[in-house]
């Protein structure tokens, strides 16, 4: 394991680097952004905001929406526990395009949805990855993978799907729709992301980053976080050479995801429990539903 190397004094704030700090009822959590606006799951609605507005641009009803959306062909594609179904909703009109049955594997709504070039993927039950057809909104087809799989994402022209029961990522090639891979990682691998070079787990157990080479598809770095990253909750998102970290007891770790040093720590007065991360334009967006709060920092 590579312990990451730590830049100076690197603790900060929240209060410090927050552009904006919101207040926002609920249970507000997991998003996605497509660079203007970024959308949330706020229990029974998808919320949508924009750094320039005050207030939520818009609500879209989601019964019980759950899990990481994802901006696709030029909707928001977010789950709903209560239905099993996965809502697209215009991004412009806010409108429900289709509500479209699946099933869905964890009904915890600790999961993600994924866009590869032509597709929308969830996992829909134990150990079957699905194919949705963003035109029709019909399933194409059923993928087998590891039972234990939940996160789903796509990068460097694959999907990647972490599994925390083998502590492996695998690999699924979207035209052959078949596990080309499987590679091992830390413990408890859950959340996960990735950009056209490298994937990233967020490994719970320990509390480490894992770091695969997209091409070789071979684990080329364990990150160690600090000791308070360990647990469950959190999320993970990668930007432009830097990889922002979101963890229960710990409000947002930087780290530069080439040397793998850690940039900085980001810390408010109280724990503010878990939440999530994503980047919007220059914008970081961080959440953290247990204290009903929204920051905004440069990215």
């Amino acid at each position: 394991m590579n312990n990451a190397a730590v830049i100076g004094s690197n603790k900060f704030s929240i209060k410090q680097v927050a552009l904006q700090t919101r207040q926002v009822a609920g249970f507000v959590d997991f998003m996605a952004s497509n660079g203007r606006y970024i959308w949330a799951t706020n229990q029974d609605v998808l919320q949508k905001y924009c750094a320039q507005h005050e207030a939520v641009v818009a609500e879209i009803s989601v019964p019980k929406a759950a899990g990481i959306p994802v901006c696709a062909f030029s909707a928001v594609w977010v789950a709903s526990l209560e239905n099993q179904s996965i809502y697209k909703i215009d991004q412009i009109s806010n409108e429900i395009l289709a509500i479209i049955p699946t099933g869905l594997a964890d009904l915890t709504g600790e999961f993600s949805l994924a866009a590869s070039h032509d597709a929308i993927w969830v996992m829909s039950a134990e150990g079957l990855l699905t194919k949705i057809s963003p035109c029709s909104g019909r399933i194409e087809t059923h993928i087998e993978v590891l039972p234990g799989s939940y996160n789903v994402c796509f990068g460097a022209g694959l999907i990647w799907l972490s599994n925390t029961q083998h502590a492996s990522i695998q690999s699924i090639d979207p035209i052959l729709n078949q596990v080309t891979h499987c590679i091992t990682v830390d413990e408890t691998p859950w959340f996960i992301t990735a950009n056209n070079q490298y994937v990233f787990s967020l490994n719970q157990k320990n509390g480490t980053v894992s770091k695969i080479d997209a091409v070789t598809c071979k684990c080329v770095q364990t990150i160690q976080l600090p000791e308070l990253a360990c647990g469950d909750g959190g999320d993970i998102f990668a930007s432009n050479h830097r990889l922002w970290v979101r963890t229960t007891h710990l409000l947002l770790i930087e780290i530069d995801y080439i040397s793998g040093k850690i940039i900085r720590q980001i810390t408010a007065d109280a724990d503010t429990g878990s939440g999530a991360v994503t980047q919007c334009g220059e914008h970081l967006w961080i959440s953290a539903h247990d204290v009903e709060k929204m920051w905004v920092i440069k990215a």
